[in-house]
Order: C-alpha cells, then sequence, then structure tokens
C-alpha cells in the first residue's frame, strides 16, 4: 500500500485546496500520514519549511506520494521543481495525485515538468 503526504500552499485558499485534496484522499481510498500546510513564499528555494520537511520524509521511505491541488503548489521555483521531478524519476515518489492528473515515474515526468516551469514563472 502507497503512504500518501498531503500537501497545500498558500495562494488559492489553503482550505478549498484541502478540500480537494481531501476529496482524492475519501474517493481513492489513499492512506495519508501527515497533512502539510504551507504559508511561506516559494519564490526562492528552501524557504518552505513544510515542503522540506516532506521531502525529507520522501528521502527517508516514510512516504512515497503526494496529494495536492496542483503541480504547480509543489514547485514553484526550479530548484524545488528539479527535486520532485527527480525523485518522481527515481521512484521514491510513486505517484503526485492532483485533482486532474496523476504523474507517474514512468508516464509524467516531462508533463510535471512543463507546469512546474510555468509555475516558476509565475512566482518571479
Amino acid at each position: 500500500m502507497s503512504i500518501q503526504l498531503l500537501y497545500v500552499c498558500q495562494s488559492a485558499s489553503l482550505d478549498d485546496q484541502m478540500d480537494v485534496a481531501e476529496r482524492i484522499v475519501k474517493q481513492n481510498g489513499y492512506k495519508v500520514v501527515k497533512r502539510f500546510r504551507e504559508k511561506a513564499s516559494a519564490s526562492k528555494h528552501g524557504n518552505r519549511p513544510q515542503f522540506g520537511q516532506m521531502i525529507k520524509m520522501i528521502e527517508q521511505g516514510k512516504a512515497n506520494g503526494i496529494i495536492c491541488w496542483q503541480a504547480n503548489r509543489l514547485a514553484r521555483n526550479p530548484g524545488e521543481s528539479g527535486l520532485v521531478q527527480q525523485l518522481l524519476l527515481d521512484g521514491k515518489i510513486q505517484m503526485i495525485h492532483t485533482n486532474d492528473r496523476i504523474y507517474y515515474p514512468w508516464d509524467n515526468v516531462l508533463i510535471f515538468g512543463v507546469e512546474a516551469g510555468m509555475a516558476a514563472l509565475l512566482c518571479w
């Protein structure tokens, strides 16, 4: 069974994002081990403590999936985008489930990269 992390971050309403993510959890029967609510700005790499904690849990094997409103909530700058993409490619992240797509290591890494890159441009 995959172990999921639920992540929401500032921009759109955190409560709205959490509602969507919780709906994804319920519809798919995911087990969520931790929920993160990020309020820090993501325009610079390393400025989001909740994101850093989430990545650390994945690197330690405590979770292998992320549920979030949109992929652009995860990757708001090139450094964090590259980190998430690499973890996905390496299979440490087995899936990222958003309200409109599921990213897997074997098929949607390129699409995630494009969407994350666009999010990084919006933060400038």
